[in-house]
């Protein structure tokens, strides 16, 4: 799991970087550039933890999930999540899948909210739990 972790920091590190000195959404709107990374980096940043939910069902012999926002049930009936954290890896899910799938539709304010000041938070506190479950299973 390692190398999720390390992986997922290094793409927080850039997305601080880029949201870190703005100070309202007008800003990140404003610049083309900042506002795709910040999308990029978001949508990154949930797919490593994805990426690493997936990794820890194969590896525990769990059910594969129909979807990713499946995720987040599995691992709050193994206890691994609590009802809210599994709330706030659905929610993250949902984000990403917008990003993918529906991009023009996304709302900057949502995005510059969730990049300020919630994604850092919330994907350390998902990506942490996932690990403790794994090391107990490894």
């Amino acid at each position: 799991m390692r190398e999720y972790l390390d992986m997922l920091e290094v793409y927080l590190e850039n997305l601080r970087e880029v949201v870190s000195p703005l100070g309202n959404v007008e800003e990140l709107t404003s610049d083309p550039a900042k506002f795709f990374a910040t999308l990029h980096l978001l949508q990154t940043c949930i797919q490593i933890l994805i990426d690493m939910a997936l990794k820890i069902v194969s590896l525990a012999g769990l059910k594969t999930p129909k979807e990713y926002r499946d995720l987040a049930d599995i691992f709050e009936k193994q206890e691994a999540l609590t009802a809210d954290e599994s709330k706030v890896f659905r929610e993250m899910i949902g984000l990403r899948n917008l990003l993918v799938h529906i991009y023009p539709k996304v709302n900057p304010e949502i995005v510059f909210q969730v990049a300020k000041n919630e994604a850092e938070r919330d994907l350390r506190m998902v990506a942490s739990k996932l690990a403790r479950f794994a090391e107990k299973i490894e």
